[in-house]
């Protein structure tokens, strides 16, 4: 969980977003991967 923490930290910022993850910590980091995970697509959808 510890790379999740570190990666909602760089990612959001904020008090609210550190909140919600320590009290839901398993929901943040599959919203967390999976809008990377989107970012991604996103990107590799545009350059091809």
């Amino acid at each position: 969980m510890m790379d999740c923490k570190v990666e909602l930290t760089h990612y959001a910022g904020s008090n609210e977003a550190m909140v919600g993850f320590f009290a839901n910590p398993q929901e943040i980091c599959t919203r967390l991967h999976g809008l990377e995970n989107a970012g991604k697509t996103r990107l590799q959808d545009v350059r091809s």
